[in-house]
Order: C-alpha cells, then sequence, then structure tokens
C-alpha cells in the first residue's frame, strides 16, 4: 500500500499588497503562515492576470514577498495575495513542498502554464495527496462562504483536491470538489 498525505490548509485573503500581509503576520504570531499565492497584472501585460504559487519556510510570507528577486516584483498591479497554513500537522520542509507543489501544479492546468509565474514546482508529487482547503476573511477570522469575486484564486482553486498517484501505470489523476457544500448548519 502507498503512502497517502492529507493535507488541511487555511487560507487568509484576499490582501492588497505585501504590507497588508505583514501587518496580519504580525498581529497573528500564533499562525504559521507558510504558504502563499497571488495574482496580478505583469508590468507589460494588457490582457490577461499571472499567478504564482510559494512557500516561505524559512522566512515569513511577508519577508519572503520583499526578497529582491522574488517574482511579485514582476508584477505592476497586485490584485490578491492569499496566505496559508497547515493547520493538521506541524509541517515539515517537504509537507510545504508538498503543498506547493499539488497547489502549483492545479493552478498550472487550470490557469495555463504560460500565466504562471513559477518556473519550477508544476509538477505532481509522487505521493497520493488530498487537500482541503479552507478559507478566511483575515479582519473578522470567519470563513469566506462566497469568493470576493470569480477571479478570485479561492474561486480558481477547488475546496478539496484529491492527487492520487498510481505508481503502476506512473500516472496522476487529480479530482476534487470546487466547493463544499453546507449539509447542516446550527
Amino acid at each position: 500500500m502507498q503512502k497517502e498525505i492529507v493535507y488541511i490548509l487555511h487560507w487568509f485573503g484576499p490582501f492588497k499588497s505585501v504590507e497588508e500581509v505583514k501587518s496580519f503576520e504580525d498581529a497573528n504570531s500564533e499562525i504559521q503562515c507558510c504558504l502563499y499565492m497571488f495574482r496580478g497584472m505583469k508590468k507589460h501585460s494588457k490582457a490577461y492576470e499571472s499567478f504564482y504559487c510559494g512557500k516561505a519556510d524559512k522566512q515569513k510570507v511577508y519577508q519572503r514577498l520583499c526578497n529582491c528577486n522574488h517574482h511579485i516584483n514582476e508584477l505592476r498591479e497586485i490584485s490578491e495575495i492569499w496566505i496559508g497554513a497547515y493547520s493538521n500537522v506541524e509541517p515539515t520542509s517537504n509537507d510545504i513542498n508538498y503543498g506547493e507543489r499539488i497547489i502549483t501544479a492545479v493552478l498550472a492546468s487550470r490557469e495555463g502554464q504560460q500565466y504562471m509565474l513559477n518556473e519550477i514546482n508544476m509538477t505532481f508529487p509522487k505521493y497520493t495527496i488530498y487537500v482541503i482547503n479552507h478559507w478566511y476573511n483575515p479582519k473578522t477570522m470567519l470563513s469566506i462562504v462566497k469568493a470576493p469575486s470569480k477571479s478570485s484564486l479561492c474561486a480558481t482553486l477547488p475546496d478539496m483536491m484529491a492527487h492520487r498517484y498510481e505508481k503502476q501505470l506512473d500516472a496522476h489523476i487529480v479530482s476534487g470538489a470546487e466547493k463544499l457544500k453546507v449539509l447542516y448548519s446550527e
């Protein structure tokens, strides 16, 4: 039987600037965000947005975004930034890498690889991995039920992704649920 991994990610956003990310991380130091994604218009683009998913396992997300050669500097306009924290595991470097690879590969397959700023990590890992995404408003810390817009990353990335790796076939099968449906509420 092959290894199966489950990650529950809590995403906070959308932020409109790196400064907003810094304020959130400073005010919520108990939340260890180590993944992030953003979308925006490249400096010379007029018609389409670019996407990026990255990891910040050795520094805070806002510090990573402030690095001088970070891809965020290729944008003239940031549409949104989301920062993510693992809620069901204390993530190792491998966990963070697997999460980044799954999200990047799904974004590349849905939005088109030509719109990704990522140059690496667009291939699925050779493990079976399940990812559940929960989306939170950083001001209220309440769940986001409806995406802020149809083009938002929380509308683009499915709430549940199941990546199965079939070792015998060397095949990747990805399925998911766009939005998890409320079955019961009190």
